[in-house]
């Protein structure tokens, strides 16, 4: 979520409406019908030919999709033995369209251009005295805080590789979430100072 590639093609000149429509839209009926080949299919088919069409170098896709294929995997290796191997490679490919083309939104769409947009979707209920601007604060730093906890983590594993230490889930998670509850104590004293609220 922390890289942005400018372009000029269809993808990237579509409204920030549209897009965050046929992302849900995506989503959601894969998530209902995915597990019928057609659907999970043509799931996967529309994501490449979003990422052909939006010029995404394979570098950068093949980058941003490496944090999820392990989780994925690993549900897809459960629902195989749990149900069959139709199944499994169904929610496999229903799993990798909702992460791809969300991630082709971050890709293609700025944060202040999905800001606008969302803000535009909520604004009726804004005016129902819906609290639209704490939501939106919420998602802009998450928005945020993702890329930032992913270089951390980065930092963290690069320092154990300088001391020639290997990888240790205690000696790398009790850093990143000190480190993580820093940065998010830090925001959260920001926000308050600046009359954000609770």
């Amino acid at each position: 979520m922390g890289v942005y590639v400018p372009g000029r093609s269809v993808v990237h000149t579509a409204p920030t409406g549209l897009k965050l429509s046929v992302v849900i839209v995506t989503v959601i009926l894969t998530a209902v019908l995915g597990r019928w080949w057609p659907v999970a299919l043509g799931g996967l088919l529309l994501v490449v030919v979003l990422y052909v069409l939006a010029h995404i170098p394979a570098a950068i896709a093949g980058r941003q999709m490496l944090a999820p294929v392990p989780v994925v995997a690993f549900i897809g290796v459960v629902t195989w033995w749990r149900e069959s191997w139709e199944i499994a490679l169904c929610t496999t490919a229903t799993l990798f369209t909702a992460i791809a083309i969300a991630i082709l939104l971050t890709l293609t769409t700025t944060v202040e251009q999905l800001m606008d947009a969302l803000e535009r979707l909520l604004q009726p209920l804004a005016r129902r005295g819906f609290p639209t601007e704490k939501i939106l604060i919420a998602m802009s730093l998450t928005m945020r805080l993702i890329p930032l906890t992913a270089v951390t983590a980065a930092e963290i594993l690069e320092a154990r590789r300088a001391r020639g230490l290997g990888f240790s889930p205690t000696a790398f998670g009790v850093p990143l979430l000190v480190r993580s509850l820093l940065r998010a104590r830090a925001f959260g004293e920001a926000l308050i100072s600046r009359g954000a609220g609770d």
